[in-house]
């Protein structure tokens, strides 16, 4: 992996829900809205139904 930022995950994450364990106390349903994902910040998310992610690194140009 070159570096954190020029990660994403890509899949069937649009429209599908997540547990966001940040958010509240004991964590949150929330709904994806990206096809990709991003890591800005810290996380801690379970989804539900994605069984397709593949790690793209635009650094080394190679997919996991």
């Amino acid at each position: 992996v070159s570096s954190l930022d020029k990660l994403e995950i890509a899949g069937s994450f649009e429209g599908k829900e997540f547990l966001n364990k940040m958010a509240g106390d004991g964590g949150e349903m929330q709904t994806e809205e990206r096809s990709a994902i991003t890591i800005a910040e810290e996380y801690d998310r379970v989804y539900m139904g994605v069984n397709d992610p593949v790690l793209k690194d635009s650094g080394t140009g190679k997919a996991l």
